[in-house]
Formats: structure tokens, sequence, C-alpha cells
């Protein structure tokens, strides 16, 4: 696996983690600009069979630790959902407890973020039963809004929403703009938007160990 670039002692490193099985891990600088990207891994298999990768992800978790200074992760929290099937529900709480755990004994011990509470932040809050407008919603906020975002990245072959690699990054995004400097490396209709959806409150620090 090729490592990921390595940045100055100085800069801030934000990291915003998607946990579904098609979910990313997405990585930004202190100014909201992409850095890197890395799909979570999963084994073959669909359904049931499906799982994470421990071998790939304790990798990948290797690799931010090592490469970038100061990293403060999000991730994404849900409740779980009175209608959904039990076997689906404790398949996603392994993942989201192995993602956290991972993490943490790597020093990096991760902020939980309410999905309704980031795209509530930035106006991404979509009807309910509209999924697949609310993935392509996403993809394209990202595309307009992220900086040195690699062309095709939130696409796939035939132009289909990577959902899972743009919320990673706008978890991220959405966190680094709730800093004054990232903040103000927006443009001004960015900033504008960031504040009236709640940009200006304080942002404590992810916790650590």
């Amino acid at each position: 696996m090729k490592g990921p670039p390595r940045l100055h002692k100085h800069t801030a490193t934000w990291v915003g983690i998607d946990p579904g099985f098609s979910g990313a891990i997405g990585i930004l600088d202190q100014t909201g600009a992409y850095v890197a990207c890395y799909d979570l891994p999963t084994t073959a298999g669909e359904g049931r069979s499906r799982e994470f990768d421990v071998e790939k992800l304790a990798l990948i978790v290797q690799a931010i630790s090592q490469s970038y200074p100061d990293p403060r992760v999000c991730l994404e929290w849900p409740q779980t959902r009175p209608d959904e099937a039990p076997e689906a529900s404790k398949r996603f709480g392994v993942g989201l407890g192995l993602l956290e755990g991972m993490f943490t004994l790597a020093g990096m011990r991760p902020t939980r973020v309410a999905p309704n509470a980031w795209k509530g932040r930035l106006g991404l809050m979509g009807k309910e039963g509209q999924a697949t407008e609310s993935r392509e919603q996403a993809v394209r906020y990202a595309e307009q809004v992220i900086g040195r975002l690699p062309r095709g990245l939130l696409r796939g072959p035939r132009g289909g929403a990577k959902d899972g690699r743009a919320e990673a990054l706008l978890i991220a995004w959405e966190a680094a703009t709730r800093t004054r400097a990232g903040l103000l490396a927006q443009s001004e209709d960015v900033r504008m938007a960031r504040l009236l959806f709640g940009a200006g409150r304080r942002r404590r620090r992810p916790p650590v160990l």
C-alpha cells in the first residue's frame, strides 16, 4: 500500500470517518483542503458475509498515525433505528467499535459526531426517503467546497456518486471550518453559509488519553 504524503510538523490535520461498509476515511489540512482519502477495506462477499478487513484497516490507521501531525479525528456515530434489522445493527455496531478502538489505541481518540449534527450545520438534511438525492447532494457539496480535490474522486466510472468518500471528507471539512484558520481559508460565500449554519459555535478539541 502506498503511504500517504507527509506534512510539515506545524500543519494540523483533520480526519473524518464515514463508518459504513461503503464508507471511507477522509483527510484534510488545517484549511479544509484535500490531503488523502481511503475507502474502508472490507472482506469479499455481500450482505452478512461482508466485514471489515481488520489487517488492512490497521495498516491505514498506522499510516495516518505516523504521517500526520496532531490529527483530529471525527467519527460519525449514528443512532440505532427502531426498524433496523438486529443482525445489521449488530454488524454496524461492531464496525463502529473497531474503528473507535483502533484510532484510540493509535493515540488518535475520535470525537463522536452525530449525522444530524454535522449535516444540519452544512444544510445537508435531505427529505426522508430520498437517499439517492441525498448521496448526490453530498458529492456536489464536497466538489464545490473542498480545495485540491482530485478530479473524479467522488464519482464512479459512470458518474455515480461515491457518497462514502464525500461524507468522510465533509465530516472533516465541517470540523475544520469551525476553526478560525479553516473558516478564514474559505471564500466569502462559504464563510457566510458556514456562519449561518452554525460554524460560529465554539468547537471542543477531540478528547485525548
